[in-house]
């Protein structure tokens, strides 16, 4: 379950609306602790627990760090074994058969299988999943450490509910396949001015890229490479348009010349609906102490921001 402490991870970016309040009792009210034991009908048992450690039901890590709100959702579910359902209904269906010459009916089969995945799924063990969530109060910036949809809808859900906010997921102004494109076969670094005093040079990372036909296209089709640029720019010559690309951001200073070496990198692989995965994370020595784990969450969350302002300057209708 990679998340805000792994070596790489996944993020999904929102803004949030609305300010930090007491949200002491609600998150009490929300924690896993809190819940019901036994699932109920969805098979599910949802709440919070520290940030990273599923164990943390009573957030002996607390949630407020610095400017940084930080825990993470924990959701166990009963996830039945799909091969034992199909031996299990392969058997139901043959002694069904043998009992009537062979025969038996479509609805039938349709009726054994919902009995034997309703039984089967009963007597599977609980299966917990974590996902991190990073609120930057004073950027008012959400990440969560997922991109599969319905798990950061339930997060999002949940902890609007606790915090009383809204969260709005990024979306971009611009043509996204068009500064793919550049990025990827430009004949320089694509340049953004991330602040004042900060800004980052784009290039591609490995040549890693993923490009299919444009939507509308008759015939599709769909190319992955990386290690080489040459597959993708044919891929773009016949047309197809990238929708996740490799990219390594050059982190500069203002003071820093484009020709020294960056003061810092990131790298990640970004696709068109802005869903940011293999994100590596800085790299730090792993303690048991505390106030270290700390220092890993300040660094790691200001890794995720500097990627955030990258996403976002890339997205604006007024990026190169």
């Amino acid at each position: 379950m990679p998340g805000i402490f792994s070596s790489t991870t996944a993020l999904r970016i929102f803004h949030v609306a609305g300010s930090l309040g007491d949200y002491e009792q609600a998150l009490e009210d929300a924690a896993f602790t809190a819940q019901p034991q036994d699932p109920g009908p969805d098979e599910r048992i949802i709440g919070f627990v520290g940030l990273g450690n599923a164990l943390d039901t009573d957030f002996a890590f607390s949630p407020s760090q610095g400017q940084f709100i930080a825990l993470s959702l924990r959701v166990d579910e009963r996830k039945p074994s799909q091969a034992a359902i199909k031996m299990r209904l392969a058997q139901a269906i043959k002694q069904e058969e043998e009992a009537h010459n062979g025969k038996i009916s479509r609805q039938r089969k349709k009726e054994l299988k919902e009995e034997i995945s309703a039984r089967v799924k009963a007597q599977s063990d609980l299966v917990p999943t974590l996902l991190d969530l990073i609120w930057d109060t004073e950027r008012s910036l959400l990440f969560c450490t997922s991109t599969v949809d319905s798990l950061v809808e339930l997060a999002c859900e949940l902890f609007a509910r606790v915090f009383q906010v809204e969260t709005h997921p990024l979306a971009a102004c611009a043509d996204l396949a068009k500064r793919f494109e550049s990025i990827y076969a430009g004949d320089r670094p694509m340049r953004l001015q991330l602040s004042d005093t900060q800004r980052a040079l784009l290039g591609s990372y490995d040549y890693r890229v993923t490009l299919s036909t444009p939507e509308n296209a008759e015939e599709k089709a769909t190319v992955s490479a990386r290690g080489s640029q040459e597959p993708g720019l044919k891929a773009l010559e016949e047309g197809l348009q990238i929708k996740r690309l490799g990219i390594l951001a050059q982190i500069y200073e203002a003071n820093t010349p484009d020709d020294q070496e960056p003061d810092r990198e990131c790298v990640f692989l970004l696709d068109d609906e802005l869903n940011i995965t293999q994100l590596k994370m800085p790299k730090l020595e792993d303690t048991r102490d505390r106030r270290d784990r700390e220092d890993r969450l300040y660094l790691n969350a200001d890794h995720a921001v500097t990627v955030a302002e990258i996403v976002m300057a890339l997205c604006a209708t007024d990026a190169p």
